[in-house]
């Protein structure tokens, strides 16, 4: 499914740079026989939310079928909200405040991480939060915008995963 990827970025909508560094993102095996591959896709080191391509390959390592979305346009761009602002407004959407100023999430870098969940109300064993630099697509997957993902639980009825804009929080 990967090789498919990257010998046919043409077909799929997008140049061979877009497929450089796919990688498989989850795999089963149907009732039907059929392995779905869910091929996700990095640019510029970062993931790209919702960039994924799913191949159906048949018992013989075929390829039936190739369809989703990825990125097309060029990377660019920085963040000047730390992890720590991009959880706050995250908490903040579902009407949560933290309990103490989450400063272990003052960074840019972006790399995947967790923190304890200080924006939990009324939770026993409330999850981490999380946050992540990410890709974000945009403008019918011409366009890439570097967003914060954020992962917050903040109460019994709000768990909410959000992309933010990585410069401006929209």
């Amino acid at each position: 499914a990967l090789g498919y990827v990257r010998a046919h970025p043409a077909e799929l909508g997008v140049t061979a740079v877009a497929v450089q560094d796919v990688y498989v993102h989850r795999q089963f095996t149907l009732s039907s026989g059929l392995t779905a591959v869910h091929i996700g896709q990095r640019l510029a080191g970062r993931r790209v939310l919702d960039g994924v391509i799913t191949v159906m390959v048949d018992a013989d390592g075929r390829v039936v079928s190739a369809v989703g979305t990825l990125a097309r346009g060029t990377p660019k761009g920085t963040a000047t909200l730390t992890a720590r602002r991009a959880l706050d407004l995250s908490a903040a959407r579902q009407g949560a405040k933290p309990r103490r100023v989450l400063r272990e999430a003052d960074n840019t870098t972006g790399r995947r991480r967790t923190f304890e969940n200080v924006y939990a109300q009324n939770l026993a064993n409330p999850t981490p939060v999380s946050s992540e630099l990410v890709w974000f697509i945009d403008d019918k997957a011409r366009r890439l915008r570097l967003a914060w993902l954020t992962d917050v639980e903040s109460s019994d009825h709000q768990w909410n995963e959000m992309a933010l804009d990585a410069r401006t929080g929209a």
